[in-house]
């Protein structure tokens, strides 16, 4: 068999699995011909496989599209101070005003983790080079400190906490 058969042999299989294949000046995508079913007749063999019905596994996937376009909405909405600090993170570079889902385009964090802002970490986190301050620790340490030392009074305050 020469290597351009077992090439073509290769990327046939590909494209029967729908799969994009890129070769160094070729690019082809497969076409994906099949939908899932509305009423999820798909999910029979599934349903048998984990012990349950094909209605609640509907319900399962309609409540996981409710939750994820809930959180992507939240993540558009609600704002956040994100800071970006040097190598040795003493010193604040750059302070910006923007939405959750900008932040965790920019700080390697994930948007749930955002989201969690202010139950799990009390409203400021530091992942890398980056502060994130929820907006209503920034009000409340506006309330509290004068705006010189917001920062320094947030942090020294929830690390004696």
């Amino acid at each position: 068999m020469s290597l351009v058969s077992y090439l073509a042999d290769i990327t046939e299989r590909r494209v029967q699995d729908r799969a994009r294949i890129v070769f160094d000046d070729y690019n082809h995508v497969a076409q994906c011909d099949h939908k899932l079913s509305p009423k999820g007749q798909e999910l029979v063999e599934l349903a048998e496989e984990w012990g349950t019905t094909r209605e609640k596994l509907i319900e399962m996937r309609q409540w996981m599209k409710r939750i994820t376009k809930t959180c992507e909405e939240r993540l558009a909405r609600e704002k956040i101070v994100l800071c970006t600090l040097n190598e040795a993170r003493d010193q604040v570079l750059r302070k910006q005003y923007i939405t959750k889902g900008e932040a965790s385009k920019i700080a390697p964090i994930c948007g749930g983790e955002i989201l969690d802002l202010e139950a799990v970490y009390n409203g400021l986190m530091v992942r890398g080079r980056y502060l994130l301050v929820s907006e209503s620790a920034v009000v409340e340490g506006l309330k509290k400190f004068a705006p010189d030392y917001l920062l320094n009074g947030l942090i020294q305050e929830r690390t004696s906490a």
